[in-house]
């Protein structure tokens, strides 16, 4: 039972990871990820932990719109969240990029409250939470680590360049995200 689980929790974080940088590809809408990921995680809880209340993961949706943009000097006008830390950090790119990028992260953590609620996993909740903020932190345009590059794959007979980092972030928060609800 333990390796079918580890297997699920594997699976979710890889499907997460790809429809996340699948929103980001060109030509490809935003919300594939905007929605793929919060149904995906919201069935994945309701057979797992067998309550109504964990619908709210659907809130995911909400972090995921806000978007991580900073203005820039080429005229990008940024995100509202990124704009608000752009101009509280005095137009400091690094800082308004982490401000920016924990919040979205805190946030996205917030929509799983409801598994700990439920199942007592507190410990696992916060763990996963951790890692969620330090991925979300560390990667992006201004922040810790930079040039993340892209892969190319073929769907449907379609070549499409994927952003590692999108697929880095975004399968991180399905990876923690089944932890949290399969264990």
């Amino acid at each position: 039972m333990i390796f079918f689980k580890i297997l699920l929790i594997v699976i979710a974080g890889l499907i997460t990871g790809f429809l996340g940088a699948l929103g980001g590809a060109r030509d490809y809408s935003k919300s594939i990820r905007r929605f793929g990921i919060p149904i995906l995680l919201s069935l994945l809880a309701l057979l797992f932990v067998k309550n109504l209340w964990v619908i709210t993961i659907f809130l995911m949706i909400a972090p995921f719109s806000l978007g991580y943009g900073i203005p820039s000097p080429e005229g990008d006008k940024g995100s509202t969240v990124g704009r608000f830390f752009f101009n509280l950090c005095k137009q400091n790119y690094r800082w308004a990029d982490i401000l920016t990028r924990g919040t979205i992260a805190l946030l996205t953590s917030a929509t799983l409250i409801i598994i700990p609620i439920l199942k007592g996993n507190w410990a696992l909740y916060w763990a996963a939470a951790l890692t969620i903020f330090a991925i979300d932190v560390l990667f992006g345009g201004n922040a810790i680590i930079k040039g993340e590059g892209v892969f190319k794959i073929k769907l449907f007979g379609k070549e499409i360049e994927l952003g590692v980092e999108e697929t880095i972030r975004y399968g991180v928060v399905g990876l923690m995200s089944a932890m949290v609800i399969v264990i």
